[in-house]
């Protein structure tokens, strides 16, 4: 056999490939690659590739054009998708280029289906290649949509609202967020542009590349098998069968029209879309035709084929050497010829339609793409090869191609041009190994891939044919007269030619005559009502003529015959998603699924079937010898041919087959593994997120190659490589066998795959997969999803459902497979999950990966340590940079890791990088006012969450947001007001023209702030409903229950049964999730108890087992937490339920969050030893430095009684160098700075340090480790000082109170609280009641809970306390306090009135309400002397309440109102003494403002307006323990402490107006020593502050001295309740 001439030729698209659709990106991340020009096939080839007798030949692709951009597969399609512009304008089509177009070719197989042939596919591919010339660049083809488009069909699914999610360049990527702004996405972000997958269901459905299947006609459907569309189509419509073939009088032609030009015109087939937009598809929207203007006579008939004289019209009598055979071979190519170039004339035309479209200023055209059919091949040879032929030889250089006989010169026009091998005859001689070819490319050039293919192809004799002429511009008169020719033809031959009538079907087709092409099409029917290719072409005609059901049914019917005939599957699939039908369109891949799948039962080998993709590997030579037997052999030419050159079961089995898991050769793994990738992907968006993770998972393993234990075994396979580069083998082998995550740093991420497929990191699955860009697209896939499923299990860890295989994935496992993803493909959006999961890791590299000089960057970062889980987040958010510097959700996760840390400056700067990069991410934009608010910045902030609400107006997170920086400066223009059945709740309402409104109606901002709360915790009393199944209650029983299997009592089987009844009850109730956490804690702390007891009760020690940790429901997801944040509800008008159910919902978070950790241990923490001689007491706090917390507090820790309490601070903060900080630090016994500590290191020191109590001094404010304490690390857990409020914890026991702050009336009902007997009591399950807020247990203090150090550290503490036994010493301290107090007046406000009475309040402007402003001015206005003095806290505040007084009580007492600057804290508390009496704000009292103002001796006026809300009682116990006891306190505290609003506005007006200054010095009166009650209250404040209750520290500390004690007393006996001092 000659040697074959053109070695590029098998860079060609592979011969006889299926028709397939091609994803078309809008852009790419990977590298051009440059074109090679090819030569065409020889004759030889031509015949030979001709013969085969299997269908769907897999393909090789040539390298095209230094233009196009590899990421972008060649189209080949059964239908090619052509662009129309749904407007047309009158354009000149640019014809100045002409190109050719590879045809491809199949062999033939036959194949049984329930005992009927059926015939199989027969067609080549023409490949739509770019064409553009003006540039080489990335290149978009005529048919790319914008923004990513569906290569088979612009489809829209509409989707049900999801959250938020940033789009990139050519898909759709949702993605995560920190947890600054909680938010989930949707489950897949593209690891770089596909080329082809996943199908989307909102219409971005990007088929697949082409590559063939096992015809599944060898696997019959199971009798009980139905396809899935079934119901749509019983019968399809009958076929006529009046004639032979259609009447072909005018089937070519349309109506006249003058004759054309190349310059032709074409006009629009139908009025111009009104709009159109990306969200129309096709299958909606008319297809546009290709009229032409004219109609050519039969005398126009021209063209190449007219030079080869028409051997006369004589019987056709087969042969070798049949000259009518020969003709009829011949014209089929030259027609085959001119329609390809048709094809490429109106894409031309189209491209320059759009790009004119494009030139017309605010012109928005997207072009609609147009199916049409793909140019059958023919199907045998009756040529024999003649080798004394002569061997032209082929012209050398990479830009040109030789066409051999031929000689067609359009070839050189445009690099860019598709070749098309069936119309080229030349010789080629050599050999090819396909397979071999297909195991072992080559790289041949830095810019392409090139192949090299040694294998040989069989002997074909041939006969050059030349036809002398040649057209350089394929023209619509051409196409025309081959129509004619073929349809000439048709009509003569004396067996039905079904080649030559899909030929002028496709004619037809292409001239837009579709009526004409469906009669050829089902003339092909009535033939063969099996020929797949001619009902799929039949199928896209019903669509172009706008019957969608029609083409629906064809579509179908050819799926259901042959489930391998994927493009028959991908139109169908297209098509349903369009019509909204995603769940049907899955149906139908599954019904594929399930039909290629291999049973276990099933051999891998069917004997000598092969495959489509196979065709390509084997050759044949030819035995056809009758017109008959080879129109036959065109569709059920089967494997017991004569001449059948398959010899063995090596032949019969395609290299591969089966590895996918499906009976398909492993060429067409990537295929397989896009289906059910897209698959997964229309799950996900049907919201059935755990079928969408069973696809993904196979879509891995397809790739990855099947494991005994699926992804589970994937995942450790993946853990070992992760850590095959660690030295200590003993390390390995116990972190492969723990729970806890393998920590990577990226560039170490990125060699897993090398590590686990050595040496190159090729995926076993796609070993079989060519070219490299089919594998690069295979590879693409496998990452995506890898990153769509480790992305679901990340939404889903500890869901209420099953997720997967895994059912309850960890991090450990989450991010193994985002590490095997982002080896495979770089991607900023993995980059974006794993940040996210290191963020919230405790745990650190191993020693042998921190040799990275990475990590040293990293540890240069204040306050980050190297190895860690955040310097690992740091080092993924800016890896996803590097790959994408507009990766707005990466730069929003780093600015909160980076905030998280204190880094509060860089968190701005990424914030604004976020925002810049997209101006309306509401997320974004909410994180950013969050942070500038923090800096003080609050107009800025505003203006950030006016923006974010105006981006999305549900944002929740926004809204509160935006609520609560109006409330902080007093902007209430437009708040509204809600109506409750208590008016008092927000008695005053503003309107949005800052007008004070009766309560009439609710409406405004803040309305829409409560009704945000009001749906967020009705959602969540659902929250975990349905968890308790039995099988969970007989597990969670028995867990429950272990601690008592050794107990002595026999009482076991009763609690067990006890326990599993009060379960059976919860089960379907509201409250189930909160009950079921609430009862594990519950008894987390009992089994601790019982261990105590154990051990050192009983002395007793059992195994280990008896005080396993219970375990939480795996069904149980954390609950998400209400927007408005505990501390946020101290201002906002809620009732004392929905305040209460805000910290549940907040603990119950923290609570799930902390227990589901992989660090806690599987048994309870062990207790301490009993006290010998002391409780051990730990404080945790971040506010140990310049913080009110540490003003209050400082000295606490060394005035503890040693014999009684040992102190031990754990500061989560560093060191600011204040004194504050460093007298805690000086004088605790123990004092341990756990900044840089993670939540399990400090919960392990805290056991180890023995703590019996541990104390939390936050709560519920900035700064607060609640995961600590979730933890149980201690027997007893209190809280105080920290958060105004209850914790609704039930990590918390005990909260440190007294009778005013905490009313008794506002406890829960049960109050034992001790065992989980006492959880399981109706008493204990009252949720929805309306009156209670503390389920804690309370210690009731004897005075007061608060706690201040002024009398040891106050600025004047230095003067020491007054001799009050001594008269004139008494009087004359007095008369000093009295003339300093005065001469600071005069400093502070020299030109006020020596009369005036000074009112003031020195709390932040946010606790300042419209109903207290009000009060305010009706004191002003009753007492014409009084001034009121403000802060500027913040400033911004000042000119809104300077509006607003105005605008309520007039300019007169709007400029009573006087604003100063915030001073520091000692000259703070000096300045107070100039205040005659402080108006208390209501809604939130003054704390540690109240402590400064008192000890200034100035009284304070207060209203405990709420009862439930400790923050407005906490005045009311400053100041009733600051005043002294007896009748004289008595009446002071009546006097101070009122009741209500109205009481409030009597007796501050009373308390003003009584208070008198002289003028000037008369009556041996001094200026400024004033008369009234007001000075008496204040001389009995200042006097009695040295002996008051209030500030006697020592006296505090006892007293919590003896509550500790009294706390652990009642644990170690078992016994509950209260605690009264």
């Amino acid at each position: 056999m000659d040697p074959i001439r053109d070695p590029n030729f098998y860079q060609r698209p592979p011969i006889g490939a299926a028709s397939r659709q091609y994803a078309i990106p809008a852009g790419s991340g990977i590298p051009q690659h440059g074109r090679q020009r090819s030569t065409g096939l020889s004759y030889a080839e031509h015949e030979i590739l001709r013969q085969r007798k299997i269908p769907n030949g897999g393909r090789l692709y040539e390298p095209d054009t230094a233009a196009l951009d590899k990421n972008v597969q060649i189209p080949a399609t059964k239908h090619l998708l052509l662009s129309s512009s749904p407007a047309f304008r009158q354009t000149i089509p640019s014809l100045t280029s002409s190109s050719t177009w590879p045809e491809a070719k199949h062999t033939q197989r036959r194949g049984a289906f329930g005992g009927t042939e059926f015939g199989m596919e027969s067609r080549h591919d023409v490949h739509i290649q770019p064409y553009e010339t003006s540039k080489g660049m990335s290149w978009r083809p005529a048919w790319d949509f914008p923004g990513g488009l569906d290569s088979m069909l612009n489809q829209n699914l509409p989707l049900q609202p999801t959250q938020r999610y940033y789009v990139q360049q050519g898909s759709n990527i949702p993605t995560v967020l920190p947890a600054t702004l909680h938010s989930q996405f949707g489950p897949t972000a593209s690891a770089g542009q596909e080329l082809y997958g996943p199908y989307w269901p909102d219409g971005t459905y990007n088929p697949y590349r082409p590559a063939a299947i096992r015809d599944s006609r060898f696997f019959p459907r199971a009798p009980a098998e139905r396809f899935p569309l079934d119901h749509h189509f019983e019968h399809l419509p009958p076929l006529r069968r009046s004639g032979r073939l259609p009447n072909v009088q005018n089937n070519a032609y349309l109506p006249n029209i003058p004759q054309p030009t190349l310059d032709s015109h074409f006009g629009p087939a139908e009025p111009a879309a009104p709009t159109w937009t990306l969200l129309q598809n096709n299958y909606h929207g008319p297809q546009h035709a290709f009229p032409l203007h004219y109609s050519p006579s039969a005398q126009a008939i021209t063209g190449p084929m007219m030079a080869v004289t028409r051997p006369a019209l004589v019987s056709l009598t087969p042969g070798p050497q049949s000259e009518r055979i020969a003709f009829r071979d011949k014209t089929f190519t030259w027609a085959n010829k001119i329609y390809t170039d048709l094809l490429q004339t109106i894409r031309c035309t189209s491209q320059d339609q759009r790009g004119a479209a494009h030139g017309v200023a605010g012109t928005k055209s997207v072009m609609k793409p147009v199916i049409f059919p793909k140019p059958p091949k023919r199907s045998g040879s009756h040529f024999r090869y003649d080798g004394s032929e002569s061997k032209p030889a082929r012209p050398q250089g990479p830009s040109s191609s030789y066409f051999g006989a031929d000689g067609d010169l359009s070839n050189y026009d445009v690099p860019s041009r598709p070749q098309t091998a069936i119309f080229r005859p030349q010789e080629v001689n050599g050999t090819a190994d396909f397979a071999s070819f297909r195991r072992h490319p080559q790289s041949a050039t830095a810019s392409g891939q090139q192949y090299g293919i040694p294998d040989r192809l069989p002997e074909t004799r041939h006969l050059s044919a030349r036809p002398s002429t040649f057209l350089q511009v394929p023209s619509y008169e051409s196409a025309t007269t081959a129509l004619q020719t073929m349809e000439l033809l048709c009509q003569e031959a004396e067996t039905p030619w079904l080649d030559g009538m899909l030929l002028a079907g496709c004619l037809a087709y292409g001239l837009g005559n579709y009526v004409g092409a469906e009669e050829w099409y089902r003339a092909v029917l009535r033939h063969d009502p099996g020929h797949i290719e001619a009902m799929s072409n039949l199928a896209a005609t019903c669509h172009a003529l706008h019957r969608r059901e029609d083409a629906l049914k064809y579509w179908s019917e050819a799926v259901s015959l042959r489930p391998s005939y994927f493009e028959a599957v991908e139109h169908l699939i297209g098509l349903l998603c369009a019509s909204h039908r995603a769940r049907e369109a899955v149906s139908v891949i599954e019904y594929v699924e399930n039909a290629l799948r291999i049973r276990a039962d099933e051999p891998h080998s069917t004997g000598a079937e092969l495959s489509d993709a196979e065709s390509d590997t084997k050759s044949y030579t030819s035995s056809i010898n009758t017109v008959a037997s080879y129109d036959n052999a065109q569709y059920d030419y089967d494997a017991d041919q004569s001449n059948q050159s398959i010899n063995s079961a090596t032949e019969a089995q395609p290299s591969g087959y089966g590895t996918s898991g499906y009976a398909i050769p492993g060429v067409d793994n990537g295929r397989m593994l896009a289906l059910v990738h897209a698959k997964g992907n229309m799950l996900y968006a049907l919201g059935q997120n755990h079928a969408a993770a069973a696809a993904f998972e196979d879509a891995v393993l397809i790739s990855t190659g099947q494991r005994k234990h699926g992804i589970k075994g994937l995942i450790n396979d993946i853990l070992t490589a992760c850590l095959c580069n660690i030295r200590d083998r003993d390390y390995v082998r116990a972190k492969l066998k723990s729970k806890e995550p393998v920590l990577l740093a990226p560039d170490q991420a990125e060699a897993t795959a090398r590590h686990m497929f050595p040496p190159e990191g090729n995926l076993p699955g796609l070993e079989y997969v060519t070219p490299p860009f089919a594998v690069q697209a295979a590879i693409s896939t496998t990452s995506n999803s890898l990153l769509s499923l480790a992305k679901i299990y990340q939404d889903g860890m500890s869901n209420a459902m099953e997720i997967g295989s895994l059912k309850s994935p960890t991090t450990r496992e989450i991010l193994a497979l985002y590490y095997l993803s982002l080896s495979l493909q770089r991607s900023p959006s993995t980059a974006n999950n794993v940040g996210i999961l290191l963020a919230g890791v405790q745990q650190s590299v191993h020693p042998d990966h921190l040799v990275d000089s990475h990590f040293s960057q990293i540890s240069n970062i204040p306050g980050v340590v190297a190895g860690t889980g955040i310097s690992l987040a740091l080092m993924y958010y800016n890896f996803g940079l590097n790959i994408d510097q507009k990766h707005a959700h990466l730069f929003t996760n780093l600015g909160s890791l980076l905030k998280d840390i204190g880094q509060l400056g860089a968190a701005i700067k990424m914030y604004e990088r976020a925002v810049s990069c997209d101006g309306n991410f509401d997320i974004a934009l909410a994180n950013l006012a969050n942070a500038v608010k923090d800096q003080g910045r609050v107009a800025d902030a505003i203006a950030y969450y006016k923006r974010a609400v105006a981006a999305n107006p549900d944002f929740a997170e926004a809204v509160c947001g935006l609520a609560t920086a109006l409330n902080s400066v007093c902007s209430w223009d437009g708040r509204g007001g809600v109506c409750a059945s208590d008016f008092m709740r927000d008695r005053l309402h503003v309107d949005e023209r800052g007008m004070k409104q009766e309560p009439t109606r609710p409406y405004g901002w803040i309305n829409r702030v409560v009704e945000i709360v009001e749906k967020q915790l009705k959602d969540g009393e659902t929250w975990g409903c349905g968890t308790l199944t039995p099988a969970v209650i007989d597990s969670l029983a028995h867990q429950l229950t272990l601690h008592r299997q050794f107990s002595d009592d026999g009482r076991r089987p009763q609690a067990l049964e006890t326990v599993r009844q009060a379960l059976r009850y919860w089960s379907g109730q509201r409250w189930e999730g909160s009950r079921i956490v609430r009862l594990v804690e519950r008894a987390i702390r009992q089994i601790g108890w019982q261990w105590y007891q154990d051990r050192y009760k009983l002395r007793r020690e059992y195994p280990a087992r008896k005080y396993a940790r219970p375990c939480l429901p795996n069904a149980l997801s954390p609950p998400s937490a209400p927007t408005v944040l505990p501390f946020h509800t101290f201002t906002a008008p809620l009732s004392a339920k929905q305040i209460r159910q805000i910290s549940q919902r907040n603990a119950l978070r923290i609570s799930l969050c902390t227990l589901r950790s992989a660090w806690l241990p599987a048994t309870v923490f062990p207790p301490p030893s009993p006290p010998s001689p002391c409780l051990n007491v730990g404080y945790v706090s971040s506010d140990f430095n310049n913080h009110p917390l540490a003003h209050l507090m400082q000295s606490v820790f060394g005035l503890h009684d040693a014999s009684r309490v040992r102190a031990i601070c754990y500061a989560t903060t560093a060191s600011d160098g204040s004194i504050h900080r460093h007298q805690i630090e000086q004088e605790a016994p123990l004092f341990r700075d756990a900044s840089t500590w993670s939540v399990e290191r400090l919960v392990n020191q805290i056991v180890k340090d023995n703590v019996h109590i541990l104390v939390n001094l936050n709560g519920y404010t900035r700064g607060a480790r609640n995961e600590v304490f979730a933890a149980r690390p201690a027997p007893i857990h209190m809280s105080f000082m920290g958060f105004a409020g209850t914790l609704g914890a039930e990590w918390c026991d005990y909260v440190f109170a007294d009778t005013i702050s905490v009313p008794p009336d506002t406890l829960s009902p049960w109050r034992r609280n001790v065992d989980i007997e006492d959880r399981l009591r109706p008493e204990s399950c009252v949720e929805d009641a309306e009156d209670w807020v503390y389920s804690e247990n309370v210690i009731f203090a004897r005075d007061t809970f608060f706690c201040v150090d002024h009398k040891q550290s106050a600025p004047d503490v230095e003067k020491g306390p007054p001799n009050l036994k001594d008269p004139l010493s008494r009087e004359a301290s007095w008369e000093q306090e009295q003339a300093q107090r005065w001469k600071l007046r005069k400093e502070l406000f020299p030109s006020l009135s020596n009369t005036a009475v000074v009112l003031g309040n020195f709390n932040q402007l946010y606790k300042i309400d419209p109903a207290t402003f009000d009060m305010y001015l009706q004191i002003l206005k009753a007492v014409p002397n009084a001034i009121l003095w403000l802060l500027r806290f913040p400033d911004l505040g000042e000119q809104n309440l300077k509006r607003y007084a105005e605008k309520w009580a007039g300019k007169e007492v709007a400029d009573r109102i006087i604003f100063t600057d915030v001073a520091a804290k000692g000259a703070h508390i000096t300045r107070a003494s100039v205040v005659d009496l402080f108006l208390d704000t209501p809604e939130c009292n003054a704390h540690t403002t109240a402590a400064d103002t008192v000890w200034s001796g100035t009284p304070i006026i207060t209203w405990g307006k709420w009862r439930y809300k400790m923050c407005s009682r906490m005045a009311g116990s400053i100041v009733a323990s600051a005043l002294p006891e007896g009748r004289e306190g008595d009446e002071a505290r009546r006097d101070l402490l009122v009741r209500s609003e109205r009481q409030y506005v009597n007796a501050a007006i009373e308390l003003a107006q009584g208070l008198r200054y002289p003028s000037s010095e008369m009556n041996g009166q001094k200026v400024g020593r004033g008369k009234g009650r007001l000075m008496d209250l204040r001389r009995m404040l200042w006097e009695g502050r040295w002996t008051s209750r209030l500030f006697d520290t020592k006296r505090w500390v006892t007293d919590l001295e003896t509550a500790y004690w009294s706390a652990w007393n009642k644990w170690e006996k078992g016994e509950g309740g209260d605690i009264w001092l």
